[in-house]
């Protein structure tokens, strides 16, 4: 969990690399890849805080719900569509 430091370092280095993006239109004359990638990152950390999925090995991307950091998981997605589904799914079952 990110603390508010950490937080306002990530919220301000997003708006350093946007506001750079946006005044900066001609991408061939630095490393815009290296850029956007260093937001994708930033962007991610910031959205996964206070997210109770366990993110693991290399692919950070996919998506375990476990009982804990330390149990087994119960429920496994593929993708963030399979994840949608399930819980649009939940919820309407919980509603009826």
């Amino acid at each position: 969990m990110l603390n508010i430091k950490q937080l306002n370092k990530i919220e301000s280095r997003i708006d350093e690399i946007e506001k750079f993006l946006d005044n900066n239109r001609d991408y061939n004359k630095f490393d815009s890849n290296k850029l956007f990638n260093e937001r994708s990152e930033l962007l991610f950390k910031r959205n996964k805080d206070n997210i109770n999925f366990r993110l693991s090995c290399n692919n950070k991307y996919s998506i375990n719900i476990g009982s804990n950091q330390y149990g087994s998981d119960l429920k496994r997605f593929s993708s963030k569509e399979e994840l949608l589904g399930f819980v649009i799914g939940f919820n309407e079952a919980n509603n009826l």
